[in-house]
């Protein structure tokens, strides 16, 4: 037998000439449009979860300061009436000798004046239980992003013996009521560093 060919046909014939846009071009254009998609909607998600984790921070740090200044209010109606022997009348009597007047203010407050009193007072009658509620605070924290907000409204309060209420409420229905331990540390008094 020899070896004339006809184990190895010939090559097939060329494929005609394409007319329009090539394979590899269709590909990439249509890989493009998906990176594009997706960082869009990555970028989407990011700027919303930005909001949301902003949102809890601030809520975070607006708790803090409130149950810090509740602290420094009570601390400063218990020396008031260890001194005087009858607790204050009102707040303002406790400034500026047993309390920064910057300490009657809170960031939750929606009255941006610093000389503005947010937290109410309620003056205890002479030899009050120490669970009696002396000085509290209720604002609507903004849990929500965009149109998403809450209605929700927190309220705090602390007693004459030092224990903070925390309290949530939801179209004045109470939701919780929670005993917090006292911050670990209060804001400086006047004079201290």
């Amino acid at each position: 037998m020899s070896n004339t060919g006809q184990y190895f046909p010939s090559a097939p014939p060329a494929p005609p000439a394409k007319s329009g846009p090539s394979c590899l071009l269709l590909g990439g254009i249509g890989c493009l449009v998906i990176v594009v998609l997706v960082v869009v909607v990555v970028g989407v998600i990011a700027y919303k979860a930005k909001g949301i984790i902003g949102n809890a921070i601030s809520v975070g740090t607006s708790t803090m300061d409130i149950e810090l200044k509740l602290a420094a209010i009570r601390n400063a109606v218990v020396k008031y009436d260890d001194v005087n022997g009858k607790y204050p009348a009102n707040l303002k009597q406790l400034v500026p000798t047993y309390l920064p007047y910057a300490d009657l203010h809170a960031s939750t407050d929606a009255n941006p004046d610093p000389n503005h009193v947010s937290f109410t007072y309620v003056k205890p009658p002479q030899g009050a239980a120490l669970t009696t509620e002396i000085v509290e605070i209720s604002y609507t924290p903004n849990f929500g992003v965009g149109n998403s907000q809450t209605s929700m409204k927190m309220y705090y309060a602390e007693t004459l013996g030092g224990q903070i209420v925390q309290a949530t409420r939801q179209g004045g229905r109470l939701i919780n009521r929670v005993y917090l331990p006292p911050p670990a540390t209060t804001p400086s008094a006047p004079g201290s560093p």
